[in-house]
């Protein structure tokens, strides 16, 4: 199966190189052919080639597409070889303040945790270590071996404290009891010709053998005492999970792998912190989890692609961490086995986990020999969804970056710090049952338009959120657009008519008769004098917005042209049509330059990138649109269901989408380590922020609006400092509650 994916994935490729040559030699047609490829194998999860084809797009034509994909290639907060062969366990001590990894080439290494350094290391056993565990107290450690012993060290120091050799074969695992006083090793044993499993019970301080267990007919892999000590746990490479009755005795139950065809032998297993769930990783990719109160099967965790090899759960149980061979971990919730995420970075197998006792990272190790770190609370390695009540229409940007503006069908608007993806407000502007559907925000970021079927354009403070005032028309509003100065507002009605308003006066400048339905999307050009015009017809129509006269209709056989937007130079008019197609005007000799496909469905809106090298056209998908040279250069796929809206952040970092239903996606082409430090700064930020609004403003005395003012004229104070105490002053219009899944976790 692999191979045949590896088979139709160089048959694309080879397929895209061979496109016609350009201008550029071909040098272009090759870069997008390995972003393609590139694209392909991330989904079909072969990372090998994944990374091979990035790697090798030409560097020159490196575009955001690429630098998107290569955001995804390596999403550890931190990575480092440890120069002992595969990193076959881990474990952090109870205390949190020390990590012990045990290696391919019987290496033990202990080191402080947050320093990285290194208290000790030495080769402790003769072949591969697969097991080290703390003790309860952090005090000593257990380890595992292939060389068929299980030995106890001091933690601090590395001193041998116990050997035990009482397995014939191979240890795979070993585990103190909860209180300490007691080891549990797995093997197995050949009596007569025959494989029995075999678990040997031990004092930890004097290594006298207490009990010995047998279970099923194949070796016994992975080993765990239940929280409370009274349950033992043991998978098995006979397709099942043992779990014994310390204190009853007697034989074990059995928690059986489903049988789908697939080897399944299990390789690691878990207990939940309440002892409630058992999961076990298994060799047919999937991991699973029972209940033990009742043995029923709870989850299967199918997405891997090769054997699952480690598991654990976080401390708060909420989470559960699957290691595979795949060379990524996933991450999934307990509760329900939804897949919350997909770390990317090891090149090779990856062979074991360990949750921080905080919960706030996760170490892995491989067979790269590589230790990477993670966040495993936050949702953001892919992209991030800001979850938003109802379905949202609208997703715009500040010009200066620092906020984003969204709207939806419950007649709201939201307004969401850029730095700390923290809800600030969430406004009643509309109806509920009228729709909020479109946004525009003055340049300078003080004042924000809102349209609704109700007939109504809100006006609105960006700080204060109070309602300034609102421009009435005697039908719905569809959409809305203001000039690049801001000095006109454009509506377009539900009958067809375009309002044109003085956003200085709030007075209606005229009307401009475009259609007898509504007009799906209005852009003005850069120099405010044209407003482009989409509607139902095969031509798209340029208004002279002094005069209100048409002066130019453009066509490209039926066009039925549903979003328009002038790039930033005012150069080209990018307008998408109902069929999936972009097309491009030049706006010098108004010729048509190109045609480019990207979906099926009507492109609903087009966003040039700040740069000028991409814009986003939105349906179903977000289609990466090369418009200088008429190429599509890559898709990006951020939501399931249908995109209303999109919009670029100015720093050109980041994408948001709106989507049907589900909130507001954004895709963001910089590494998550990057992403998450500027996210703890501007944490910082806000904090000192509010702590300067409760430190004793008289919001009495003066108003919000004047103490936006004297932020805004401070000039002692950064940027990144008059942002946060604006975002806080924002905060104060109303004790709103928030929930943003992402960069702040669930």
């Amino acid at each position: 199966m692999r191979g045949s994916r590896l088979l139709a994935l160089l048959v694309l490729a080879c397929a895209a190189c061979a496109a016609p040559e350009r201008v550029d030699d071909g040098r272009y047609g090759s870069y997008l052919a390995h972003v393609a490829a590139a694209d392909s194998a991330l989904r079909l999860g072969e990372l090998a080639e994944f990374r091979r084809w990035l790697e090798r797009a030409p560097e020159a034509e490196r575009g955001y597409e690429w630098r998107w994909l290569d955001s995804r290639r390596d999403q550890a907060l931190a990575s480092r070889a440890l120069g002992c062969g595969a990193v076959l366990a881990l474990d952090v001590s109870p205390d949190g303040a020390t990590l012990a990894v045990s290696c391919g080439d019987g290496t033990v290494l202990v080191e402080e945790r947050e320093t990285k350094r290194e208290l000790w290391r030495a080769k402790l056993h003769t072949d591969g270590v697969h097991c080290v565990r703390f003790d309860p107290r952090g005090e000593r450690l257990v380890t595992a071996s292939r060389d068929r012993t299980v030995k106890v060290w001091n933690a601090r120091s590395g001193e041998l404290l116990v050997d035990f050799d009482r397995h014939g074969f191979p240890v795979w695992a070993a585990a103190f009891s909860p209180d300490g006083e007691r080891i549990a090793s797995c093997s197995y044993e050949r009596p007569s010709g025959t494989v029995v499993g075999s678990v040997r019970v031990w004092n930890s301080r004097t290594g006298a053998q207490e009990r010995t267990l047998e279970a099923g007919v194949k070796p016994l892999s992975s080993i765990e005492f239940g929280p409370d000590g009274k349950s033992l746990a043991c998978g098995s490479w006979g397709f099942r999970v043992f779990v014994w009755d310390l204190a009853a005795g007697g034989e074990p139950r059995e928690l059986a792998m489903p049988d789908e065809g697939k080897y399944n032998a299990i390789d690691a297993l878990a207990f939940s912190p309440d002892g409630a769930l058992v999961a076990a990783a298994a060799k047919d990719d999937t991991a699973r989890v029972w209940r033990l109160a009742d043995g029923a099967l709870t989850a299967s965790l199918r997405g891997h692609s090769n054997y699952v090899n480690a598991v654990r759960f976080s401390p708060d149980g909420a989470t559960l961490a699957t290691a595979s061979a795949d060379e990524t971990v996933r991450l999934w919730r307990t509760t329900d086995g939804t897949p919350l995420d997909v770390l990317r970075g090891h090149t090779e197998s990856v062979r074991s986990l360990a949750f921080s006792r905080d919960g706030a990272r996760l170490y892995s190790g491989s067979n790269d020999g590589a230790l990477r770190e993670w966040d495993p609370t936050t949702r953001a390695y892919d992209w991030t969804v800001l979850e938003t009540a109802s379905s949202a229409y609208w997703s715009t940007f500040s010009n200066d970056g620092t906020r984003l503006y969204t709207c939806g069908y419950d007649g709201r608007f939201q307004i969401w710090s850029t730095a700390t993806w923290e809800q600030l407000a969430n406004v009643e502007a509309h109806p509920a049952d009228r729709s909020c559907h479109a946004l525009a925000l003055s340049p300078d970021g003080a004042t924000l338009y809102t349209a609704s079927y109700d007939g109504r354009v809100g006006v609105f403070d960006t700080v204060t959120t109070e309602e300034l005032g609102r421009l009435e028309h005697d039908v719905g509003v569809y959409t809305l657009r203001l000039s690049r100065d801001g000095s006109v507002l454009a509506v377009a009605q539900m009958n067809g008519e375009v309002a044109l308003w003085s956003t200085a006066t709030r007075e209606k400048l005229g009307l401009i008769a475009a259609a007898k339905s509504p007009c799906h999307d209005l852009a003005f050009s850069v120099d405010g004098e044209l407003l482009a015009i989409c509607t139902d017809t095969a031509k798209l129509g340029l208004w002279d917005v002094a005069t209100r006269a048409l002066v130019r209709e453009l066509d490209h056989g039926e066009l039925d042209a549903h979003s328009c937007v002038f790039t930033e130079d005012g150069e080209r008019l990018l307008v998408g049509d109902g069929s999936g197609n972009v097309h491009v005007w030049g706006t010098g000799d108004w010729r048509h330059r190109s045609t480019i496909a990207c979906f099926n469905g009507s492109i609903d809106r087009i966003a040039p990138s700040p740069d000028g090298r991409r814009a986003a056209a939105v349906s179903r998908d977000v289609a990466l649109v090369d418009f200088e040279r008429g190429e599509l250069a890559a898709v990006v796929r951020p939501h399931s269901g249908g995109i209303f809206h999109v919009d670029w952040s100015p720093d050109g970092h980041v994408i948001a989408t709106a989507a049907q239903s589900e909130g507001i996606g954004l895709t963001d082409d910089r590494p998550i380590g990057a992403r998450l430090a500027a996210l703890a700064a501007a944490r910082a930020r806000a904090a000192a922020a509010y702590e300067w609004v409760a430190a004793g403003l008289d919001i009495a005395q003066r108003s919000l609006a004047q103490l936006r003012d004297e932020v805004r004229a401070d000039g002692s104070l950064s940027a990144e400092e008059r942002d946060a105490r604006l975002a806080a002053l924002t905060r104060t219009t109303g004790g709103r509650s928030l929930r943003v899944l992402g960069y702040l976790g669930e």
